[in-house]
């Protein structure tokens, strides 16, 4: 598979990696219809949008050769907005803590090889 012009990796090899990790998001103001919220009607709200940061710990395995893995926390334009932390490894398993601080959606995972 090609992404961006460049011959797609498998998980296991690649350099890097998107994560999305969301769980409520919702745009200032949006107002449902009815208690049914399956409708807002016109009133959609305005920028920003609020989001409920994920927290817990993310594990990954088997990624082929990794000598370490760093989390960078993305900004809406989709650049790194804070230094990257490591992940720590046990084994074969590489783990970090979402901790909700970085308020984002978006983390990029850099992979060492």
């Amino acid at each position: 598979m090609v992404v961006g012009g460049r011959q797609a990796e498998p998980i296991a090899r690649a350099q890097r990696l998107l994560l999305v990790a969301g769980a409520r998001v919702a745009n200032t103001g949006l107002r449902w219809k009815d208690d049914s919220r399956t409708s807002v009607g016109d009133q959609w709200g305005h920028a920003p949008a609020r989001i409920e940061p994920v927290t817990g710990r993310l594990e990954l395995c088997g990624l082929e050769g990794a000598t370490g893995l760093t989390l960078y926390p993305l900004d809406p334009r989709g650049q790194p907005s804070a230094e990257g932390r490591p992940f720590l490894t046990e084994g074969d398993i590489w783990k970090i803590t979402l901790d909700g601080k970085d308020a984002t959606l978006w983390y990029l995972i850099k992979a060492a090889r």
